[in-house]
C-alpha cells in the first residue's frame, strides 16, 4: 500500500464567501443535519426525540463511543501516513485517561491498554492486507461552489486528505436547497476506481450478518454523495472496514475475526442522489413530528439494541426521573466532532 507522502497533518477551516466565519454559519443554517441525526430518527421517531432534541445519551455509552472515536483518531493518522507510534499518541490524547482507568457494567474491558494492544494488531492486519491508497486531492481541484463551510485535513506539501475531512455544503431536492453534513472516514483508489471506506468498531462478533446492515446504507451513499460533488470523481462504493472490540479482541486463543472487510458495495450516481433525497425528507419528517408535538413509539427488532429501550419500557409518568438519572445530555456541534 502507498501512503501518502507527508507524515504532518493539519487542519484549515473553511467559510464561503456568504457565511465567512462559523458564527455566521451557524447563525444563518442548520449544520448538524448529517448522517448520524437522519439515522436516529429514520430508526425510530421516540428514538430521534431522545437522540436529537433532548440531545440524551446514556451514561454507559459515552466510555464506547470514546472508544471508537480513540481508534477511529488512530486509524486517521495511519492513513495520512503517520508511524505507529505517532497513532498511538493519538489513540491516547483522543481516549484521554491513563492505564489505570477502568469501568464498570458491559464496557469494563475497555481501557487504554486494551485499545494499544487492538490497534497494534491492526496494524499488522492492515500491512498485509491494504492493496489500494487514500485518495489525495489539491485545493485548486476541488469544487467549492455549494460548500458553505469545511474542515480540510491539509498534509504539509498542500495536499488535501479527504479522510475525516468535515464538509457542510448544500445540495438541490425538489427545487430547495438543501444543506447536509460529512465527515467521510476514507475514500480510497483501488484497481483503477474511487470508493469510500467506512471504518466500524464494533462490540458485536464480525460477519456477514453484521456487515449486512450497510448494503443500503444512506450514510455511505451520502458521503459518496459529498465527496462526488467536491471532486467530480466517480465513487463506484463502499467498503466496510471492521475492527472487533469486544472483551474477546485481545485473547490469544480468539477464533472469530478481529477485523474484516466487507465490500465493496456498488452504487449506482442515481443512489447517491437517492440517499441525499432520503434524508432530506427524513428532515422534514422531524419538523412534522415537531409540529405535532408527538413523537411515535416504534416497535419491532431495532428496540432490542436501542439505547433507550429502558426508557420506552417504562410507564410515561415516570420516565423523566430515569432520563435524569441514566442519561446525559450532549450539545452536539457537527463542526466539533
Amino acid at each position: 500500500m502507498t501512503k501518502p507522502m507527508a507524515s504532518m497533518v493539519k487542519e484549515i477551516e473553511y467559510f464561503s464567501s456568504r457565511y465567512p466565519t462559523r458564527e455566521a454559519l451557524e447563525a444563518a443554517r442548520e449544520i448538524n443535519w448529517d448522517a448520524t441525526t437522519a439515522g436516529q430518527l429514520a430508526r425510530c421517531p421516540r428514538n430521534g426525540q431522545y437522540a436529537i432534541r433532548y440531545g440524551l445519551r446514556p451514561k454507559e455509552e459515552a466510555i464506547y463511543l470514546n472508544a471508537g472515536n480513540a481508534l477511529h483518531a488512530a486509524l486517521n493518522y495511519y492513513y495520512s501516513g503517520a508511524d505507529g507510534d505517532l497513532c498511538l499518541e493519538e489513540l491516547r490524547r483522543i481516549w484521554g485517561k491513563g492505564y489505570d482507568y477502568r469501568s464498570n457494567g458491559k464496557y469494563g474491558h475497555l481501557h487504554l491498554g486494551f485499545l494499544e494492544v487492538v490497534f497494534k494488531n491492526y496494524m499488522d492486519y492492515a500491512r498485509k492486507r491494504d492493496t489500494f491508497k487514500p485518495l489525495i486531492v489539491k485545493m485548486e481541484d476541488l469544487d467549492l461552489t455549494r460548500v458553505l463551510g469545511a474542515v480540510w485535513r491539509v498534509a504539509e506539501d498542500g495536499s488535501v486528505i479527504l479522510g475525516e475531512s468535515k464538509v457542510i455544503m448544500e445540495f438541490t431536492v425538489n427545487g430547495e436547497d438543501f444543506v447536509y453534513s460529512g465527515k467521510p472516514d476514507l475514500p480510497i483508489e483501488m484497481g483503477g476506481a474511487v470508493y469510500l471506506m467506512d471504518h466500524k468498531s464494533t462490540n458485536g462478533y464480525l460477519s456477514g450478518w453484521y456487515f449486512d446492515q450497510y448494503r443500503f446504507s444512506n450514510q455511505l451513499r451520502g458521503y459518496c454523495a459529498i465527496v462526488s460533488s467536491i471532486t467530480h470523481l466517480r465513487l463506484n462504493g463502499a467498503l466496510i472496514n471492521g475492527l472487533y472490540i469486544g472483551e474477546r479482541a485481545i485473547l490469544t486463543e480468539f477464533k472469530g475475526d478481529r477485523f474484516g472487510r466487507y465490500g465493496p458495495m456498488l452504487f449506482d450516481p442515481s443512489q447517491l442522489s437517492e440517499a441525499i433525497k432520503n434524508q432530506y425528507y427524513w428532515r422534514k419528517a422531524l419538523d412534522y413530528f415537531e409540529q405535532t408535538g408527538y413523537y411515535p413509539q416504534h416497535t419491532g427488532r431495532d428496540c432490542v439494541s436501542c439505547p433507550f429501550a429502558t426508557l420506552c419500557a417504562l410507564p410515561p409518568s415516570i420516565r423523566d426521573l430515569t432520563i435524569r438519572t441514566d442519561y446525559d445530555a450532549v450539545d452536539r456541534s457537527f463542526l466539533d466532532l
